[in-house]
This record gives C-alpha cells, structure tokens and sequence, in this order.
C-alpha cells in the first residue's frame, strides 16, 4: 500500500515535528492541561485530518453514486419483473384454439424474456455490489491510515513538547481519535438500497444451489 500524501500532515520528516513541538513547549505555544496536550500545532493537525476524511468520503460519494442510482433502480425492477412472473396465465374461455395457442406461445414468450432479463439483473448487481464494496473498503482502508498517519505526526510533536517541559510521554495523551462520523453516515445513506441488492443476489445463489 502506498503511503498517503495528506496536506498538513506528511510531507515533513517526523524529526522536524519533534523539533517543532520543543520550540513550542519552550516557549508556551503547547501547553498540558488535565493530562492532555493543547495547542495551535495540534488543532491544525486536527482541522487537516478532518478535512482529508471529509474529502475522502465525499469523493466515495460522487464515485459510486452512479452505482447507487443504477442499482436501486435494477432492483425496482427486479420486483416488479417477479410480480409480473407470478400472475397466473389467463386464458379466455370459448376462443378459437388457434387463438388460444398464438396467446400461451406469446405469454410463455414473455415469459422466458422476463427471466432472461431478471438473470441479467442479478449479474449486473452482483457486479454493481462488487465495485461498491471494493470502493468503501478503499476509502476505509485510506481512513485508518490518515488516522495513523496523523497520531504519528502529534505523536513525534509531543515527543519534543515532552522534552522541553521535562514531562514524560507516557503520562500524555495523543488526542487525535479515529472518527467513524462520515463513513457511518456514508453506509447509513445507502444501506437501505444494499439490503435489497444482496437480498437478491443471496436469494438467487439459493437457488442455484437447490437446483
């Protein structure tokens, strides 16, 4: 995997944040209040990993919303191939037999196109899930890794702040937490639509297997 190149957060080797975060604790720019760490240098670290998580999560938005849209509309019509499916043939009593067989010919015509098409369905959502899921795994995967990433980089500053005030490390705090904000909001928009994409696509590996 690829280092990440965050704004704001990498770009600089972690020594120059220690020396940073010396200069700051000497004179006053850092200061350690209720065991925990406050400052200018770690609140702009802060704003930069929100706004990559921000950006990270709206740019997972723009690239799967067309998968999004294509698949709740494949499942609408899914459902309403399968009601179609259901309703029982009709025939009218009294008509002539050749009238009677061109109308079963091109019920069961329609119906053989009805299946063909639900089978092109559940392809296309099983792809259309695929790329979703490969996407949002990504964009976590990304996630965890600024969320590193930054703890790292406030980390080597509070290693130097430590110094300077002649506290030790282990007795601070890294106030920089993994945020699930956005990624939950994310699934939550489109969990509905994923449910009955899945429905699908288990229901119809169902019955492969029966068969």
């Amino acid at each position: 995997m690829n280092t990440l190149k965050i704004k704001g957060i990498t770009g600089v080797p972690l020594f120059v944040s220690g020396i940073q975060g010396y200069i700051d604790g000497k004179c006053g720019a850092i200061a350690l209040i209720n065991n925990e760490w406050q400052g200018h240098y770690i609140e702009n670290k802060k704003a930069s990993y929100r706004y990559f998580v921000h950006a990270l999560y709206s740019k997972l938005e723009e690239q799967t919303a067309p998968l999004h849209i294509e698949s709740t509309s494949l499942v609408v019509e899914y459902a309403n191939n399968n009601e179609k499916l259901m309703k029982p043939i009709e025939t009218t009593s009294g008509s002539a037999s050749a009238i009677q067989a061109r109308t079963m010919k091109r019920l069961s015509s329609e119906k053989d196109r009805l299946l063909m098409r639900q089978q092109e369905i559940v392809l296309r959502l099983s792809a259309i899930d695929e790329e979703i899921t490969h996407a949002t795994s990504d964009a976590a995967s990304k996630h965890r890794q600024a969320t590193a990433l930054t703890v790292r980089r406030v980390q080597a500053y509070l290693q130097g702040a430590s110094n300077a005030a002649h506290k030790a490390q282990a007795d601070t705090k890294v106030n920089i937490q993994h945020t699930t904000s956005e990624e939950d909001e994310f699934n939550s928009r489109h969990a509905i639509n994923g449910v009955l994409r899945r429905a699908i696509i288990e229901n119809t590996l169902k019955e492969v297997t029966r068969k």
